[in-house]
């Protein structure tokens, strides 16, 4: 079975980078675990032999310390100038986002790459009030705020869809723009994760 990167192991990935440009040389496994808040180093050691089969990460087999991110794990963070297109997502009813990574774009200056932002290709037109149309390339930061009235990607009980985050008195709201759609009302029963605010958006013609 093909290997596909997941966010569990963009997260690995991240880490990875990020506690090696801190301790100034590759963190252990231990360190690993202790960043991401897991319980065990098995999902550490699984997502990091998955990130080598990928050839986003490597390591020197009997060595503690020896896990890297290799030039194209690099890219795969937005380190430097490309941005990874995870997959799919649609901007209509919820939707399970393809998170394999389908290849490394150019973000043409629309946005300057870096840690943390990746690329979704958008299936539907309810953004379309947005200029969002179907099969547009959506820039989407993981680690930007997300405040009232941004476009956000949702993962809305582990289903991903692209809308704009509002809130009322009744909690948080996903509108759409396109009016044939409607609005998806999160309750106390509903699981909500953003995933990233989409801070850029791009039609390949």
């Amino acid at each position: 079975m093909a290997q596909r990167l997941t966010n569990a192991r963009v997260r690995v990935l991240d880490a990875l980078w990020e506690l090696t440009a801190e301790l100034g040389m590759p963190p252990t496994l231990r360190q690993l675990q202790q960043q991401l808040g897991l319980r065990s180093v098995n999902a550490i050691s699984e997502a990091l032999r998955a990130l080598k089969g990928l050839d986003l990460a490597d390591n020197a087999p009997g060595r503690s310390r020896s896990w890297r991110v290799t030039p194209r794990g690099r890219a795969a963070l937005g380190q430097p100038g490309l941005v990874p297109l995870l997959g799919r997502v649609r901007a209509g009813v919820p939707a399970l986002s393809d998170e394999s990574l389908e290849e490394l774009i150019d973000p043409l200056g629309l946005i300057p790459p870096k840690p943390g932002l990746f690329c979704l290709r958008v299936r539907g037109d309810s953004m379309s009030g947005d200029g969002i149309m179907d099969n547009d390339l959506a820039f989407v930061d993981s680690r930007a705020e997300v405040h009232p009235g941004d476009i956000v990607v949702a993962l809305v009980d582990g289903e991903a869809t692209v809308k704009r985050m509002l809130e009322d008195g009744d909690g948080p709201l996903l509108m759409p723009s396109n009016p044939d759609y409607q609005p998806i009302r999160i309750t106390t029963a509903t699981e909500l994760r953003i995933a990233g605010r989409v801070v850029a958006v791009h039609r390949r013609l």
